[in-house]
């Protein structure tokens, strides 16, 4: 009886390490999932960036039409690097929050962010004032 017993305790200790195994293995996939996702959107802050210089280039040629998209286009790269850094969701997705060990690249990210919009919001204003002088 009592090798019966000691049997039956391995196999439970056994059952709980397996369990705990799995409950680590999901965690990790998981935890992958939500980081290959964030590294996607990432990249797809590229292609954002191809498109706001494509319509700024098509602003500064006369196409006042696109003024608006782009204006959406900035505000969308700006939600989506906000996300990154701070987590939450994107087109359904969860996002984790940016790791300490790549902070100082989100900065730089946003540093030249930054410095696009405010050229923008100038060049806007550069325009504003000679359509106005060219008025009179």
């Amino acid at each position: 009886m009592k090798i019966i017993s000691k049997t039956y305790l391995l196999i439970g200790i056994l059952v709980a390490v397996a369990l705990f195994n799995l409950f680590i293995l999901y965690n990790t996939q998981v935890t992958t999932t939500n980081e290959s996702y964030a590294i996607i959107r990432a990249g797809d802050l590229k292609a954002k960036v191809e498109t706001i210089a494509s319509l700024a280039a098509s602003i500064a040629g006369g196409n006042e039409n696109d003024r608006k998209t782009l204006d959406n286009e900035i505000r969308d790269f700006d939600n989506i690097l906000n996300t990154l850094k701070n987590g939450g969701t994107i087109r359904g997705q969860a996002i984790p929050q940016l790791s300490s060990d790549i902070s100082s690249e989100y900065e730089v990210v946003k540093k030249i962010g930054n410095y696009t919009k405010k050229k923008h919001r100038r060049f806007r204003l550069y325009r504003y004032t000679i359509q106005k002088q060219w008025q009179h």
